[in-house]
Order: structure tokens, then C-alpha cells, then sequence
């Protein structure tokens, strides 16, 4: 079908039957692959030249020429603000939590001895 439309173009101002066939053609086009004449007539209303408008929509054949976009995404409920959730969850500031732990560090570590490491084995 393109054959046709791109060996029936260069005629088509000047000879009734090539522009018939370039109608035929286009026609037809519209029929097999929906998707890519769709854009095509967007570009030819925009202003293109048909040669050009082809040119441009030439790879949308190799698509699929009647696409679905699928079922709606289901509704979900929707989450409560991050802010309510971290209360929740997290029922002390970071003041408290820093302070406590700050404050069990240094009486652990001052209470503490330090623990003997074994020397590693060497074989001889």
C-alpha cells in the first residue's frame, strides 16, 4: 500500500487518477493501522506536506496499529499523612531517644573495662 501511495504522489497534483489512487491508498492506510493515520491527518491539518507528514509517521506502522491502554487502575484507599504515621510508630522525639542513649554510653562506658582481644593463631 505505501508503494502505491509514494509511486502515486509525485502525479497526484496534475493527473485525477494518481490523486485518486493516493486517496484510495491513504483510505485504506486508515483502515489497517488507525494509529499511525490518526497522526498523520494531525500533521497534515498542522501544515505538512504529505511527503513530509509520511516521513514522520513512517515508523508508527511497525506498532501495533489498534493499541490498548487496559482497565482503569483500581481506586485505593487513600494513606494517612506521612506525619501521623511517624507519630504513631515513633512515639519518642529525637531529643528524648539522643539524650537516653547519650546518657547510657557514658555511664556504661565509664563503668566498663575493656575487653581483652585473643592474639590471633599463627601457623608456623
Amino acid at each position: 500500500m505505501s508503494r502505491a501511495w509514494g509511486a502515486a504522489l509525485p502525479y497526484a497534483t496534475s493527473d485525477p487518477g494518481a490523486e485518486r489512487a493516493l486517496l484510495r491508498c491513504e483510505s485504506r492506510l486508515r483502515e489497517l493501522h488507525p494509529y499511525a493515520m490518526n497522526r498523520y491527518d494531525r500533521l497534515r491539518v498542522e501544515g505538512h506536506t504529505p511527503e513530509a507528514a509520511m516521513r514522520e509517521v513512517a515508523p508508527l506502522f511497525a506498532r501495533e496499529p489498534r493499541p490498548r491502554t487496559g482497565y482503569p487502575a483500581p481506586v485505593r484507599p487513600q494513606l494517612p499523612p506521612a506525619v501521623k504515621l511517624a507519630q504513631e510508630d515513633f512515639p519518642h522525639t529525637i531529643d528524648k531517644v539522643v539524650g537516653t542513649c547519650g546518657n547510657a554510653r557514658t555511664t556504661a562506658g565509664a563503668t566498663a573495662k575493656p575487653a581483652r582481644t585473643a592474639a590471633p593463631n599463627r601457623l608456623s
